[in-house]
């Protein structure tokens, strides 16, 4: 496998000679240059599951969905046959699930028919910081009533939708039931994973962001709704005082970033929505990144009451269009 000519989406580290990623959307790209009218790629994949007993991940041909592989525990082979007239073919390979249920590894990548092309140019970077919608938690179960790994499909969340509009790549931060500052699902803190690969290992930063989208705070209005009236106020002073780290964290790591405030796919109360709109003014004022706040239409028609992905495709639509025309390069 000539490593120079495979390019890794999203955060990975390279540790024991093998790459290795976890957070939704991370994975590779490599272009293919036919050597034969039928060929084929084996994808040589090692996969550590944590809570379940399978994972995905989906694979795209020159930008078109092509198929999605289950994997399960261990060493997977995954064989793409192929019989596609072209002079070159641009695969991509994407993890479906999130980082708390599995990790991957690329072992190889075995070619029949077929070598190793150049990758194009990189392409600008869309980052996105978010909990268990950003990941796609259960939006292909109608109405469900409980979560599966089967029900959970990152490429068609919001995030990976507008990716996908604005031509761009995108990399991910996100891991479910995950809160800023009032924790209730999980007992640590968002920022407390934004340096890592898989919420333990430390990772580079990599390409610097040209867009971050941040998509938090739902976890947080959950345990804001159930505390005790004379505790909310500090509560809110603590969330707001997070979410304004968390930006400033972004602009200083991402020179030049241009930030998206997004929220409501799940309902959030308008105190933690002004918190955040606060923070944004704060970092404009202090920075100069440029902030725009997008509201999305709160959606509970899929799995544990979490977004579906009819509401995700409108939300993608809808931040698409926000970075399309709401900054000037």
């Amino acid at each position: 496998m000539e490593k120079e000519k495979i390019r890794f989406l999203g955060r990975h580290l390279k540790k024991q000679g093998r790459e290795y990623f976890a957070f939704s959307g991370t994975g590779f790209e490599f272009v293919l240059l036919p050597r034969a009218r039928s060929y084929s790629f084996v994808l040589c994949l090692e996969s550590e599951l944590r809570e379940h007993d399978s994972q995905y991940i989906g694979i795209y041909l020159n930008g078109e969905f092509h198929a999605k592989k289950k994997l399960v525990s261990g060493k997977s082979l995954i064989e793409i046959p192929l019989d596609i007239a072209c002079e070159q073919l641009h695969v991509k390979v994407i993890k479906l699930n999130e980082v708390y249920l599995s990790s991957l590894y690329l072992m190889d990548i075995l070619l029949q028919g077929a070598e190793l092309g150049e990758l194009p140019p990189r392409k600008k970077l869309i980052g996105f910081f978010g909990d268990s919608i950003t990941c796609g938690y259960g939006l292909l179960d109608y109405h469900g009533e409980s979560f599966s790994m089967e029900s959970e499909d990152f490429s068609k969340t919001y995030a990976f939708l507008a990716a996908e509009e604005l031509g761009m790549d995108c990399s991910i931060v996100a891991r479910s039931g995950i809160s800023l500052a009032l924790l209730i699902y999980c007992d640590t803190p968002f920022l407390r994973i934004y340096d890592t690969v898989d919420m333990f290992e430390k990772c580079p930063l990599g390409q610097p962001l040209d867009y971050a989208v941040i998509n938090l705070g739902t976890n947080d209005h959950g345990c804001y709704c159930i505390m005790k009236e004379e505790e909310k106020e500090k509560a809110l002073k603590e969330f707001s005082e997070e979410y304004y780290r968390l930006l400033e964290r972004i602009v200083q790591d991402n020179k030049g970033v241009k930030l998206v405030l997004a929220s409501n796919l799940m309902e959030i109360q308008e105190c933690l929505l002004d918190a955040m709109k606060e923070a944004g003014k704060r970092i404009e004022n202090k920075y100069g990144n440029p902030c725009r706040f997008v509201k999305f239409a709160p959606n509970s028609d899929g799995a544990d009451n979490h977004p579906y992905m009819d509401a995700h495709k409108e939300a993608g639509a809808l931040l698409a269009q926000t970075i399309a025309s709401g900054f000037s390069d």
